[in-house]
């Protein structure tokens, strides 16, 4: 009787390679952080909706011989959260508003309809009423983000 060896792979060497597979696949994903990188690109996101939402205002101004949206005047010196909400304040992270804390709400939604289809939402949970955005205006308008991430500061001003 003749016996016939058949060719494969043991129990002991396919354990082997799924284990190096998962040691690679482990070292792949914590060198990657994507967590880190999720944040870093809804901070990207938060960048472009910061500067849209400025020039939407800037627009207005060239559009209005220099003058606000009306909207605008009850923020001189103080940050407001930009979004629809009725009265009553709103959180904002303390280190990425200038006052910190607590702000009012201010509703841009009307005055800017013409140069910005949708007042943006923060990317990390922001809604129409709480859009995650802020306003500050002195002598220039700042626009900034309660929760960005990942230790940035972000905000523009003009």
């Amino acid at each position: 009787m003749k016996k016939h060896q058949h060719g494969g792979f043991t129990l002991v060497e396919l354990l082997v390679v799924v284990g190096i597979i998962a040691i690679i696949a482990s070292v792949v994903f914590v060198t990657l952080e994507p967590a880190r990188r999720f944040g870093d690109a809804r901070n990207a996101r938060r960048w472009s909706e910061t500067v849209s939402i400025l020039n939407a205002i800037i627009k207005y101004q060239i559009d209005n011989n220099g003058a606000f949206p009306g909207d605008i005047y009850p923020a001189w010196g103080t940050p407001y959260m930009i979004g629809s909400g009725g009265a009553g304040a709103v959180s904002c992270g303390a280190t990425t508003t200038p006052a910190g804390g607590a702000l009012s709400r201010i509703n841009l939604s009307t005055s800017t309809a013409s140069h910005l289809a949708q007042v943006p939402v923060d990317p990390g949970g922001g809604t129409a009423a709480n859009t995650g955005y802020y306003l500050s205006r002195t002598a220039v308008v700042v626009i900034g983000t309660c929760s960005p991430e990942n230790g940035a500061s972000i905000f523009v001003a003009r």
